[in-house]
This record gives structure tokens, C-alpha cells and sequence, in this order.
């Protein structure tokens, strides 16, 4: 795998301040919609950097597609991070720093 590393743009960073600015007046649950396209796994791969994170991350997606193209693209735009999924007969890692899940797999009864 190539270390790629993309650069965010000014409605990305933008983003993380606004999420960060809320984080820091108490506000702890927070939701952000952008459009198709604009770079929101390259936002959400930004987190454990940009916030310091010290827990792990969890990313959910719909379907086997998305949650490898969601691993791939956090694996290339932090490669200092170990993401791992979780889905049907895939474990993610105990202790890696993104868990890349399926919600089926999450909502099922027994899932930890």
C-alpha cells in the first residue's frame, strides 16, 4: 500500500472545528451531514488525530463495499492508524485504533 496522505480541504477542516468548537462547549453528541462525495471518511480518519482521540473509533456502514472502501481509505489517509473490521466472519482487533463495522453485524443479538 502506498502512505498516501490527502489533504484536507477548507470545508473539511472547517468541519473538524465546528465538531471540535461543540465538543468543547459540552455538546457530545453531535451529528454532521455532508453530501455524496465531499470527503466525510477522510474527516472521520482525521479524528484520532485532530482530537487526540485515546479510545478507539468506531465507523459504521451498510454494506461489505463500504466497509472496505471506508478501511482502505482511512488505512491511506492516516497510515499511522491499525483499522480492523468486524462483519459476519471477520474479528477486528482488540486493540486497534478503528473499527470498521457492519450495522447488521452490530445489531444482532449476542453482538458485542
Amino acid at each position: 500500500m502506498s502512505g498516501i496522505i490527502f489533504s484536507l480541504r477548507d470545508y473539511q477542516r472547517e468541519c473538524l472545528e465546528s465538531i471540535l468548537e461543540r465538543y468543547r462547549a459540552g455538546v457530545r453528541r453531535q451529528l454532521t451531514s455532508l453530501p455524496t462525495g465531499s470527503g466525510k471518511t477522510l474527516i472521520f480518519a482525521e479524528f484520532p488525530r485532530y482530537f487526540s482521540m485515546k479510545k478507539q473509533m468506531l465507523v459504521l456502514a451498510h454494506r461489505q463495499e463500504l466497509l472496505d472502501q471506508a478501511c482502505d481509505k482511512i488505512r491511506r489517509a492516516n497510515p499511522n492508524l491499525c483499522v480492523s473490521v468486524e462483519q459476519a466472519g471477520r474479528s477486528a482487533d482488540p486493540d486497534c485504533d478503528v473499527v470498521v463495522a457492519s450495522v447488521p453485524t452490530l445489531g444482532r443479538k449476542g453482538s458485542v
